[in-house]
């Protein structure tokens, strides 16, 4: 299993315990576009990157780059998380919906 896929099964097993919803943000392979859509008090555009501490070096692509803009400048909540320290304190921020009616 690839870095990047390790993190995205991490990030989901993270939020469906806290009850967050969330689906893969490329259904269409929209080139660049973030990898998963968040719904918790914001719905959320979430890119993932394995990140130096993990071996990596690549960072976010133009077309990241540039979804980035699109979904900022139409007041979206566009989250990058490098690694799996970022994906556990970004969660951790998140409220708990697991008990709270769907």
């Amino acid at each position: 299993m690839g870095n990047e896929l390790r993190l995205e099964k991490h990030l989901i097993v993270l939020l469906e315990r806290k009850g967050i919803f969330n689906f893969k943000g490329n259904p269409t392979n929209l080139k660049g576009f973030p990898d998963r859509l968040v719904f918790a008090d914001k719905i959320y555009f979430v890119e993932l990157k394995v990140g130096k501490l993990d071996g990596s070096r690549y960072g976010q692509t133009a077309m990241q780059r540039w979804w980035q803009r699109k979904i900022t400048q139409a007041n979206g909540h566009y989250i990058l998380l490098k690694g799996m320290r970022e994906i556990d304190e970004w969660v951790e921020s998140l409220p708990d919906l697991s008990t709270k009616q769907n």
